[in-house]
């Protein structure tokens, strides 16, 4: 017996967009039978595709089992709440709104209409950064310090926040590998203006689980860079994003041991989870609420820079 692929909508065709419609199409099972972008294509690039041009038009369409959301962040709320009180699932973006009132009215939206939602904080998902965090666990007593650095050269317009854009990897990062809150004790910022871009570099210093952590966030770094260096009583453990080796122990003698993982796509789990969870008769709200404590972390972080 053949089985009916899960019918999807992507709503936005930029650069992630057009990563998570490649993915989708190599997903045995799920289909993108719907595509909300403002661009305009021949009929024959997408001839198992019906195309619109507003999102809204999605909200009458029969038989639509889910809703992929690569749009841009400020819309990501008015967009989401609409399919979750159809009870269609959402698959969002990181991050999943830009405003705790938007943020918690989601997680309220979601619980009352009994609706799904994954948010795609995509290293949770990362084969590499799961196998880190097995580690970690391993040797929670072990760890002395952690530091987190990310970003690449890229000088955003005014209206592009440099914390919003990066911020919410590395929030999403902790909360997962501790149960406990974040205790934020300072957070600095230096800027560099250009013609009409501006760069920014973000230093935050903390607590988690009484462990000391910082965050370096940048868009001034001169290589794409996305590293986590964990200093243990026993050496350090390291995952790096950006190359081959992602993670790897480094004894105090020197000795580098490279930790295994499956080299799966983390775009194709995540997208691959949602396929799950749309079929699934459990409704859970765990990714949602994520969600939020990440807005909420990093609204409470820009305080600190609008000081």
């Amino acid at each position: 017996m053949t089985i009916k692929p899960v019918s999807v909508a992507l709503i936005g065709f930029g650069y992630w967009g057009k990563k998570c419609m490649d993915t989708i199409a190599h997903i045995p099972g799920l289909d993108v039978n719907y595509l909300v972008t403002s661009q305009v294509f021949p009929d024959t690039q997408f001839p198992t595709t019906t195309l619109y041009r507003h999102w809204e038009q999605l909200l009458t369409v029969p038989g639509l089992e889910g809703v992929v959301i690569a749009a841009p962040s400020d819309v990501h709320y008015e967009i989401a709440k609409e399919f979750i009180k159809k009870q269609i699932p959402v698959f969002i973006e990181k991050p999943m709104t830009l405003s705790v009132q938007q943020a918690e009215e989601l997680v309220v939206l979601a619980k009352k209409y009994q609706s799904k939602v994954v948010v795609d904080h995509i290293l949770l998902f990362s084969p590499a950064f799961n196998a880190f965090s097995d580690f970690l666990t391993q040797h929670v007593n072990d760890i002395e310090k952690i530091d987190m650095f990310s970003g690449k050269w890229k000088p955003y317009p005014e209206e592009i926040s440099v914390l919003w854009e990066w911020a919410p990897h590395e929030i999403a990062m902790i909360f997962s590998l501790f149960s406990s809150d974040l205790d934020i004790k300072n957070v600095q910022s230096t800027s560099r203006k250009f013609k009409s871009t501006y760069g920014q570099s973000i230093e935050l210093e903390g607590l988690v689980n009484h462990i000391p952590i910082s965050c370096h966030w940048s868009n001034l770094r001169k290589k794409p860079l996305r590293r986590i260096v964990v200093a243990l009583n026993s050496g350090t453990l390291i995952f790096d994003d950006k190359c081959d080796q992602k993670v790897v122990f480094k004894d105090f003698a020197g000795k580098v041991t490279p930790i295994q993982f499956d080299p799966l796509s983390a775009l194709d789990l995540a997208l691959t989870r949602f396929k799950h969870v749309i079929s699934s008769q459990i409704v859970d709200f765990s990714d949602v609420e994520l969600g939020c404590k990440v807005v909420k972390t990093i609204s409470f972080i820009e305080t600190f820079l609008d000081h």
